[in-house]
């Protein structure tokens, strides 16, 4: 588009003699070369943090450096949560019976039979993609586990009666599948920001979340069970860490949470999501 001052500008250096129309087309000259200059640094604004941000990322001493400083966080994560983790037990040892730690394993089995149904793949699809995934990619996705998240809560539920008996368990002990499938649902938040996080090797960032996410599920489990609660300890401890984890990798690595349908990504993203959590299963 022509920049504004043009007309007047040239209808000023016409009217004038040649010495001055020298002059006085020197400074017009300069004007709109800051203009120019002006327009061009607008137009390119809010592209400039992005640019800067892709360039960067992409250099081998970069990439090189992000490996290094995740592989070191990750290693410190699995040393802390570990650590957490078994003096737990030795707490929870002491307040807790055999009967109820044998409860404990149950409902980690269910959580992760949960997990393997209500994921199919879609994070590490949209992990493995070559490109960036643009924000439909990951409205689609998250629509898409969500409703698949929904299906196998309330399928939970509803089924978590039949689950105590086939445990033999008492009637009353159904909820702590319910609490469970709950858990799931708060889990289902973290997938999108996880995959941006991993697709920029942000493993700092998880493996904070990860460590706080122990500190809070070992914290309640052990108040739960000095009060008294038994085995639903475990499942108040469980859904607590979901939560917290929900709440913290949105904060760390906020998005904006869209709905979106569309049936051609949902294939593309399930056809390689399905065998790769096939895998994974078995």
């Amino acid at each position: 588009e022509r920049l504004p001052g043009l007309p007047h500008a040239a209808a000023e250096i016409a009217t004038v003699g040649a010495p001055q129309r020298s002059r006085k087309l020197m400074r017009s000259q300069r004007s709109l070369g800051l203009r120019g200059r002006s327009c061009i640094k607008c137009c390119l604004e809010p592209w400039k943090p992005l640019s800067r941000m892709s360039l960067e990322e992409s250099t081998p001493t970069n990439i090189g450096l992000k490996a290094i400083r995740s592989a070191a966080a990750l290693g410190v994560r699995q040393i802390l949560v570990q650590g957490l983790n078994a003096l737990t037990g030795i707490v929870l040892a002491r307040l807790l019976s055999p009967s109820d730690f044998g409860l404990f394993g149950i409902v980690t089995f269910v959580l992760t039979f949960l997990v393997a149904f209500g994921d199919v793949g879609l994070g590490a699809s949209l992990i493995r993609e070559a490109q960036e995934p643009s924000e439909e990619d990951y409205r689609t996705v998250f629509t898409a586990q969500q409703s698949l998240v929904l299906i196998v809560v309330v399928v939970a539920w509803f089924a978590a009666p039949e689950l105590a008996r086939a445990y033999h368990l008492p009637a009353h002990q159904a909820i702590l599948f319910r609490l469970v499938a709950l858990s799931l649902l708060f889990t289902s938040f973290q997938v999108v920001p996880s995959v941006r996080l991993e697709r920029h090797l942000e493993f700092q960032k998880l493996a904070a979340v990860e460590v706080a996410q122990a500190v809070v599920y070992n914290g309640v489990t052990i108040c739960t069970a000095l009060a008294g609660l038994g085995p639903l300890s475990f499942a108040l401890g469980l859904l607590s860490r979901s939560a917290a984890g929900a709440l913290l990798i949105n904060w760390v690595s906020p998005w904006r949470i869209g709905w979106q349908w569309d049936t051609h990504r949902i294939r593309r993203h399930l056809a390689f999501g399905i065998p790769y959590q096939g895998i994974a299963f078995t």
